[in-house]
């Protein structure tokens, strides 16, 4: 798993965990909904600074958001795109739906 979609995948497993929605998590760390869809799905690097800034707004050591997943994560990551059988290429094909929607979200600004 690339690592920004690693991180986002912790961090959006503490927020369900903690029964938070997007938008209070929003708020705590100063970022827009948007910006922390973008965050969850692997599209918007943290710096070290707002990664402390999620773990200070979840109350977890941000190691824990760096931690390495496996690829059960990926089970719910692509709920409603379909069922994945075979892990090999995950990574190459969530790559391509990144950039085709961050492509979207350019053309519309």
């Amino acid at each position: 798993m690339n690592r920004a979609r690693q991180i986002g995948n912790n961090i959006g497993l503490v927020i369900k965990r903690n029964d938070l929605s997007n938008s209070e998590v929003a708020i705590k760390v100063n970022m827009s909904e948007n910006d922390v869809l973008r965050v969850l799905s692997g599209r918007l690097l943290l710096s070290s600074s707002e990664l402390q800034s999620f773990a200070d707004a979840l109350s977890i050591d941000a190691s824990k958001l760096l931690a390495d997943s496996d690829s059960n994560c990926y089970k719910e990551l692509i709920h409603c795109m379909g069922r994945i059988t075979d892990y090999e290429n995950v990574d190459k094909i969530l790559g391509f739906i990144d950039s085709y929607i961050t492509l979207e979200e350019d053309s519309r600004h």
